[in-house]
């Protein structure tokens, strides 16, 4: 019997009736469900279901208000993120940092107690009451939230947020970055700074410092870092006093190469401002700028001043990487009302054992002798062992271990 002729004989539109009514039921119900209960039901779906909300650093005024590693092992992008700029969300309760040294770089009118990762955000600037509040030092008059950027001290451009002074209170970068230092209280007594420099270049070299190191220690990022303002923000939340390197043409250059941005000798002087203004807005909470160990552009007094001036101008500091300085960059920021200093100690060049032992010694020599020392290391790990060793020795010696801003002014 074919198919036509067996529906022809045994087809019943009273039994297709019925059929099609109770299909039209059955959608029906689940469409009223949908209506009525559809959304309920996805938000719990949603509710169960394992997730990991991340905070996303867009390019605006809000940009890096997030940033901590919960995980000191742990990298600091997310593994199941590809996108570098994607920092982990801090965790909902974290102390670990809070041991008076990050607040003491926060707003110091807040309680020294108090979590550092409040969800909510508001306005970095001070109010105008605190703005009048004439009594607090310069570094400690108007601080931002760690790792957010104080209202007024930067400018948009195509460059990203340059530095600035703040046009109501005169308020630099340097004082409201810098980590608070008091030079009375330690007066008499030999002052030693130590940096890393370079770093941002290894995210388990920059990891590694901030594990390893004590907040007074200074970090320098290199400008060409992955994501500044996810390490920048990482580094402030922890109360490190942040600086950038200043990519400039040394003595042995092309040998050395401090990369594409290096500002060179005899190169066009709008060449060497397109570079800075790159480096002036790679990221924003530093403090200033250090150099490489054998600055050369620095004494070269005609290519130098342009640049020099644009540091001083926009309230940055600024410390002279070469073991013989210029007197220059040191009478423009006295003229300008500039903070400048010098680095003293290449500590790990090289990098072995007996040399580090003897720049250490160095540097406490010279702290003895003028009453204060500039040292810098390199992201390796024998530097940052041995630098950790030896940072426990200095109370015993009457020695004082201060960020680097606390060299510049001398």
């Amino acid at each position: 019997m074919s198919a036509a002729h067996w529906i022809e004989n045994n087809f019943s539109p009273r039994a297709f009736a019925i059929g099609l009514a109770g299909v039209a039921l059955v959608f029906g119900g689940l469409g009223a469900f949908a209506f009525f209960k559809g959304p309920q039901a996805v938000n719990e779906r949603s509710l169960a279901a394992p997730s990991m909300t991340v905070a996303i650093e867009w390019n605006n005024d809000k940009a890096a208000e997030s940033g901590h590693d919960p995980a000191p092992v742990a990298p600091i992008i997310p593994e199941n993120f590809v996108a570098v700029d994607v920092p982990k969300p801090p965790p909902a309760e974290d102390h670990s940092h809070t041991d008076g040294h990050a607040t003491a770089a926060s707003d110091p009118h807040s309680d020294p107690h108090a979590d550092a990762h409040e969800e909510t955000h508001g306005d970095a600037a001070a109010t105008p009451e605190q703005a009048e509040q004439p009594a607090a030092p310069p570094a400690m008059a108007d601080a931002a939230h760690p790792g957010q950027p104080v209202e007024g001290l930067f400018e948009v451009t195509q460059q990203g947020k340059l530095p600035l002074i703040r046009t109501t209170d005169k308020l630099t970068p340097f004082d409201a970055y810098r980590r608070p230092f008091d030079q009375e209280a330690h007066r008499g007594k030999p002052i030693i700074s130590i940096a890393v420099y370079d770093l941002g270049l290894s995210d388990s070299a920059t990891s590694a410092a901030m594990r390893a190191l004590p907040p007074d220690v200074s970090l320098i990022l290199s400008p060409y870092m992955k994501s500044p303002d996810i390490y920048v923000t990482e580094a402030r939340q922890k109360g490190y006093e942040v600086w950038l390197s200043l990519p400039v043409e040394v003595g042995n250059y092309p040998m050395t190469d401090p990369g594409p941005q290096t500002a060179l000798i005899g190169a066009a002087e709008k060449d060497n401002l397109n570079k800075l203004y790159w480096t002036l807005g790679r990221a924003t909470n530093y403090v200033g700028f250090v150099t490489p160990r054998d600055p050369a552009f620095i004494k070269a007094e005609q290519d130098m001043r342009p640049l020099m001036s644009r540091i001083y101008g926009r309230g940055l500091a600024f410390m002279d990487g070469a073991l013989m300085p210029s007197l220059i960059p040191q009478t423009m920021a006295q003229s300008m009302h500039g903070a400048y200093g010098t680095i003293d100690v290449w500590v790990d060049a090289p990098a072995d054992r007996e040399s580090i032992t003897d720049a250490l010694m160095q540097a406490e020599n010279l702290a003895r002798q003028q009453g204060y020392a500039a040292a810098v290391i390199h992201p390796y790990p024998l530097s940052y062992q041995m630098v950790q060793e030896w940072i426990g020795t200095l109370p015993s010696k009457g020695i004082v271990l201060a960020p680097l801003s606390a060299q510049t002014g001398r």
